[in-house]
C-alpha cells in the first residue's frame, strides 16, 4: 500500500476500493496518460462509494500488442488484488479496455484482455472502463473486446508496414531523428514548399573525419579515441564511443541510401532522395574493412539480457571524475569457491573513449560497505543536529551584530537630524538664502533615518522568531522516513534486487571515485522529489534547514579519501578500503 493510501478517508463498509491504470504505447509528449487519468477520475465522481486505494499507476512507450504492458500494470494489478483481499472486492479502472492488453494470448505473444479479466475475477477484482465499460464487465462481451483490440493492432501494424514500404519504394527515409551531420531545411521546388535533408555545416566535417579514420584502417574504438583526442564531440556534446561510431559508419543513410529492415538478414537498400555525406564507394569500402576484422560475427551480435540483480548500486553508481554512469560487469571466470569478480567500470573506460582514467572498482566490497552503512543512512544525525545548532547560533550572532551596527547608524542619524533641524530654524529666522540647501540635507537625513528604522524593525522581528534549538522531533521524522524507505517498513532482510529498488526510490545517484590507492569514496545524493514530498507533511520548517545545511564528510583526517560537501542534503561520503585486480575477494 502506498503512502497515498494512508491519506485516503476511512472507507465505509459498503465502499469499493479503486485502482486506476493508464498507458500509451508510444512516447507521450501530448500528456495522453494524464488525460486518461483525469477522465477516469471524472467518471469516478459519478460512481457512488468508490474510494481511491492508491495513487494512479501509469506508463508510456509500452506496447500492449508486441509485448505485454510494462511493470506499472503489474503493480496496478497487485494493488487491486491487495485491495480486494482487504475489502472483499475492488475495481481496476482504465480509460479504454485496450489500455490493458492488445495481444492474442497465444504462446510467446502478448497478453490478451481476456487473460486479465479472468485472472482478476479469480481475485475478486472487477474491470471497469470509461469508454467501453460493458465490454469489460460482461463476460459475454470480454472476448469480443479482446479480439477487437488485437485485430485493431494487427490492422494498424499492417497499415504502418504498407506505408513504410511505399516510403522505401519512393526513396524516402522511414523516419527517426535527423542523423548527425544533416539538417532538415525548407526548400521551394516548382512553387511547392518541401523539407529536404541538407548537410549541417557545423557537423559534416566530424563525419568526414570519422570516415577518413575508418578508411585508414582504424577500428571503431580507435576512431572514437582519436575523435575525442581531437576535441570532436557528438551532436549532444558527449564523447564518442565505440558503439556510436559503429552505428554511424554502418548507417546507409550517410551513403545516400534508404534502408528497410536495417541490420537484419532481410535488409533492403535503394537510393534515397538526399545527398550522400560519405561517398557510396567509400561507404562500401568501410563495410568491407569492417567485415575483414570481424572474424566472429556472432560474438559481437547485440544481445539483450536480463537486468542485473547482483549489484546494490545498479543504475545508481556514477563516476565522479567524468560524470558518466558506472557499468556493472561480472567476470566470466569463476574462482575456486565458485564466485566471480564483480566490478563497477566507468562507461568511458568500458567504451575506451579516452575521456576518463577511473580504474576498475571492486563492486563486492563497495556493496558490502554500502549495506553496512545503511543503519546510519549516510546521515550522521548528531553532526546534522550540531550543524543546524551552530548554523542557528551563527545566524543569530550575525543578526545581533547587524542590529548593533544599524542602531549605531540610527543614533548617528538622529544626532545629525537634530543639528540640521536647529540649523534650518536659524536660517528661517535670519532669512538666510542657504535655507533651501539645509532643507534638502534635512530631507535626505530623514530618508536615511526611515531606512535604518525599517532595517532595525526587520532585524528585531527576525531575532524574535529565531529558534533557540533545532527542531529535533521534526528532524527525527525525516530521518525515520528515510530509514523506512531504504530498509522497508518491517526492517527485514532483503535481496540485492529489492535493496536496489529501494535505494533508487530515495537516492538520485551515488558518486563513486577511487580517491587514492586502495580507497574508494562513495557519496550518495538524495532525490529532490523524495525531499519535496515532506514539504506537505508538517516538516516544512526542518526541511528548509535540511536543504541549507552544508556539512562535509566526517572521514578520519588520516584517511586518504577527499572530503566532499553537498547541498542539499547532509549526507556523508563513505570511504571504502578496497582493492582492484584479480586478487580482490568477493
Amino acid at each position: 500500500m502506498t503512502e497515498a493510501t494512508a491519506r485516503q478517508p476511512a472507507r465505509s463498509a459498503a465502499s469499493i476500493p479503486v485502482v486506476i491504470y493508464a498507458a500509451k504505447s508510444s512516447p507521450d509528449p501530448g500528456d495522453s496518460v494524464a488525460s486518461q487519468i483525469e477522465c477516469v477520475q471524472d467518471r469516478l465522481s459519478d460512481e457512488a462509494d468508490r474510494v481511491l486505494y492508491a495513487d494512479p499507476f501509469s506508463e508510456e512507450n509500452v506496447s500492449g500488442y508486441k509485448r505485454s504492458r510494462g511493470p506499472q500494470l503489474d503493480a496496478a494489478i497487485a494493488a487491486a488484488k491487495a485491495a480486494a483481499s482487504e475489502s472483499g472486492q475492488a475495481e481496476l479502472w482504465v480509460f479504454h479496455s485496450s489500455r490493458l492488453a492488445r495481444g492474442s494470448g497465444k504462446t510467446s505473444e502478448a497478453r490478451a484482455l481476456g487473460e486479465v479479466f479472468y485472472y482478476l475475477r479469480r481475485h475478486g477484482v472487477t474491470l471497469r472502463s470509461v469508454e467501453d465499460d460493458p465490454y469489460v464487465t460482461d463476460e459475454a462481451f470480454v472476448g469480443m473486446a479482446s479480439k477487437m483490440a488485437n485485430k485493431y493492432s494487427q490492422d494498424l501494424s499492417s497499415h504502418v508496414q504498407r506505408g513504410k514500404r511505399d516510403q522505401f519504394e519512393r526513396g524516402k527515409r522511414l523516419g527517426g531523428p535527423v542523423p548527425d551531420g544533416y539538417l532538415l531545411a525548407d526548400q521551394i521546388e516548382d512553387g511547392h514548399a518541401l523539407r529536404r535533408y541538407v548537410f549541417d555545416p557545423h557537423r559534416e566535417d566530424v563525419i568526414h573525419r570519422m570516415a577518413s579514420l575508418a578508411l585508414d584502417g582504424l577500428g571503431d574504438p580507435a576512431v572514437a579515441r582519436q575523435l575525442n583526442q581531437e576535441g570532436h564531440r557528438t551532436k549532444r556534446g558527449k564523447g564518442w564511443t565505440r558503439r556510436r561510431v559503429q552505428d554511424t559508419l554502418t548507417n546507409p543513410f550517410y551513403a545516400g541510401r534508404v534502408a528497410m529492415h536495417r541490420g537484419t538478414p532481410n535488409e533492403e537498400l535503394r537510393p534515397g532522395e538526399w545527398p550522400a555525406l560519405i561517398a557510396p564507394s567509400d561507404f562500401d569500402r568501410i563495410q568491407g574493412l569492417r567485415a575483414g576484422r570481424d572474424h566472429s560475427p556472432k560474438s559481437h551480435a547485440f544481445r539483450t539480457g536480463r537486468r542485473t540483480t547482483r549489484y546494490a548500486l545498479a543504475r545508481l553508481a556514477r563516476c565522479d571524475r567524468c560524470g558518466e554512469r558506472l557499468y556493472c560487469v561480472s567476470s566470466p571466470y569463476k574462482r575456486k569457491d565458485g564466485t566471480q569478480q564483480r566490478s563497477y567500470i566507468c562507461a568511458n573506460v568500458w567504451t575506451r573513449t579516452g575521456l576518463c582514467d577511473q580504474p576498475k572498482l571492486d563492486a563486492a566490497k563497495i556493496d558490502v560497505a554500502v549495506v553496512a552503512h545503511l543503519d546510519r543512512l549516510f546521515i550522521d544525525f548528531d553532526e546534522w543536529l550540531a550543524n543546524l545548532a551552530k548554523g542557528a547560533e551563527d545566524h543569530r550572532g550575525s543578526l545581533e551584530a547587524e542590529l548593533a551596527a544599524e542602531l549605531d547608524q540610527l543614533a548617528r542619524v538622529d544626532g545629525l537630524e537634530a543639528k540640521l533641524r536647529q540649523r534650518y530654524l536659524e536660517t528661517l529666522e535670519a532669512g538666510d538664502p542657504n535655507g533651501r540647501a539645509v532643507e534638502s540635507a534635512l530631507n535626505e537625513i530623514l530618508g536615511d533615518k526611515e531606512a535604518h528604522e525599517q532595517r532595525v524593525n526587520a532585524l528585531q522581528a527576525a531575532l524574535a522568531t529565531q529558534r533557540e534549538e533545532p527542531p529535533t522531533d521534526a528532524m527525527l521524522d525525516v530521518y525515520n522516513a528515510i530509514a523506512q524507505a531504504v530498509r522497508g517498513a518491517g526492517g527485514d532482510e532483503q535481496g540485492v534486487s529489492e535493496l536496489n529498488e529501494r535505494l533508487r526510490a530515495v537516492f538520485d545517484e551515488f558518486r563513486v571515485d577511487q580517491v587514492d590507492t586502495g580507497v574508494v569514496g562513495v557519496l550518495p545524493v538524495l532525490r529532490s522529489d523524495f525531499i519535496e514530498q515532506y514539504r506537505d507533511t508538517g516538516s516544512a520548517t526542518v526541511m528548509t534547514d535540511y536543504e541549507n545545511a552544508i556539512p562535509t564528510s566526517n572521514l578520519p583526517e588520516s584517511s586518504p579519501a577527499v572530503l566532499w560537501a553537498t547541498d542539499p542534503p547532509p549526507v556523508k561520503a563513505l570511504a571504502v578500503p578496497t582493492e582492484t585486480g584479480r586478487n580482490a575477494q568477493a
